[in-house]
Order: C-alpha cells, then structure tokens, then sequence
C-alpha cells in the first residue's frame, strides 16, 4: 500500500518506531528473532517480499513451536500463491488475528502483497521504499494498551528487498532506516516520502543512475484435471505458477493431473514439480515426487 497522504493515510497517535537495520537474514535467523518477542508476549507481524520466503520464515517457526495464525487447526502463512477462495479465508483470519478483540502474541507471516489493519507490536520487514514501509510500521502500537513489558515500538528491516521497487528509492530509504533509527509517526512520514520516494527527489539525487523496467514476474495458469483438493477446503481447478520455475508446460496447454497426497497436492510440470498445502503453492524436491505417484 502506498501512502499518496502520509499524513491522513497514517493513524493519528504519536508513536515513536525504533528501526533495527539488518542484512540478509536467514529464516532461522529471522525465526529465532520474531520467537524471542513472541515469547515475550509480543504480536509479532512478519513481511516478505517472496511467498517462498514467507514459506520458510513459517517452517522455521513451526519447527520452535510458536504460535502461528490458524485455519482449521491448520498453522498456515499468508500470500499470493493460494488459490482464490482459500486466500479469502486466509484474509478473514488474517483481520480476526490482527483486530482489537484477536489473540495477543505468536507470529504472522505474510507477503507484501497482502492488505493489512490492525494493531501490533513488532514488525519484521524487508525493506520497501518509505511509502510502503511507513505503511507496515503504521500498525505498531495504533491502539492503547498494555504492551509488553512496557514494550516501544519496534522494528527489524531487512536489506536487500524490493525486488520489484526503484532501487533509488530503496537506496535512499536504507539510508534513512540505517541513519535515522527512529521515526516519529505520523510526523516524520511527509519528509521520509519527499526525500525517498519523490520521483523528482531522485532524479535530482541519482542523476546517472537507469531505472530498470520493473515487470511482474511472468506466471503460467496450469488447469487441472482431476482438480486438486485443498486442506483448507477449495477445491482447485487451476494454479498460477511462475514461469521461473523450470516448467515445461506452455501457456493453454491441455490440462494436467492433480496428484493427491495426505497433505495436498502434487502437479507434474516437465522438469519440475509443485506442491499445493497448507502452505501454498511452492515447488518440491524432485527427490519426493515417486513417493506422490503411489
């Protein structure tokens, strides 16, 4: 979400963020850091650019045995490679969880795609242009209320990020998120937007730097036939898959067989496989696919 008024977009408490630059974090790094507050009592939301690493940062809490946002008993993350009707109900738990009335503590991941309200305590990000950025640490701390141990709110930014953003741009907010530290909501978010992301700003600031064309990654719809059946309930009669992953399956192809297994689903794609669970659509280790076939 991009703020076009950071000021009115903003919620209007004061709140002063304390920003934790970091580079490269691992999942189990990132894991071990979001269990920690967690464990303190924290809600902590997660925020990834990539549903594979949102995939992974998932694992790796399960695998420490946090509190993860449920469906059906089921600890799910939250991104785009879900087919329609279960991401509608992703995002109706998704709100509960994230509501005054939901839960305190455990840990949320979802990817930057998703739309987000709702109050929490720690944010754990990949680094967006200010615009976006301010936008995730708008929901630290927007309602009043015990905090625990008497907690600020907090922060963790991850460099590199932004695949898909102007690299000026993410360049010039590092800068600010590494110099700065703290940021003064909604106060700060005018300057922070004019200095980062102004299209004018940057050119004047990056006078020989090319902007890439930023494309979305390329997808292939696969149509399945059987379907596919869902453990969160949908059935699945076609799944998006990026084109980077080695498929040799070309667009309006006839459709391919759903393969199912106690978990979901497996889908042969020429030199690849994927699976649809629990955790959304993510490619397999060819290594696992015989036992799928039985």
């Amino acid at each position: 979400m991009a703020l076009s008024d950071p000021g009115r977009v903003l919620a209007h408490r004061r709140r002063t963020v304390h920003l934790d630059p970091r580079i490269d974090l691992s999942a189990d790094e990132l894991a071990d850091c979001a269990a920690q507050a967690a464990a303190a009592g924290a809600r902590v939301l997660v925020v990834r650019d990539d549903p594979c690493d949102v995939i992974a940062v998932h694992r790796a809490l399960e695998a420490r045995f946090v509190d993860v946002l449920a469906v059906d008993g089921l600890g799910v993350p939250v991104h785009a490679r879900f087919h329609d009707a279960d991401r509608a109900r992703l995002a109706r738990a998704l709100h509960a969880r994230l509501s005054d009335t939901g839960p305190r503590g455990g840990v949320l991941c979802v990817d930057a795609s998703i739309p987000l309200t709702g109050d929490v305590d720690v944010v754990i990000t990949d680094l967006a242009p200010a615009d976006r950025l301010l936008a995730r640490l708008d929901l630290l701390h927007r309602d009043v209320r015990h905090r625990p141990g008497g907690a600020i709110p907090r922060a963790i930014v991850i460099a590199p990020g932004g695949a898909d953003a102007d690299p000026r741009a993410l360049a010039a907010t590092w800068e600010r998120v590494r110099f700065d530290g703290v940021w003064t909501l909604p106060d700060d978010a005018g300057a922070l937007c004019a200095r980062c992301v102004d299209p004018n700003f940057l050119a004047a600031r990056f006078p020989d730097d090319t902007v890439p064309a930023r494309l979305p990654q390329p997808t292939v719809t696969i149509h399945l036939d059987p379907p596919g059946w869902s453990p969160l309930g949908a059935t699945v009669d076609r799944v998006e898959v990026p084109s980077a992953w080695s498929i040799e399956v070309p667009e309006g192809a006839p459709p391919r067989p759903a393969i199912g297994m106690p978990t979901g689903f497996a889908v042969d794609l020429g030199r690849a496989w994927v699976a649809y669970t629990r955790h959304g659509l993510a490619p397999i280790d060819p290594a696992c696919v015989p036992r799928f076939r039985r």
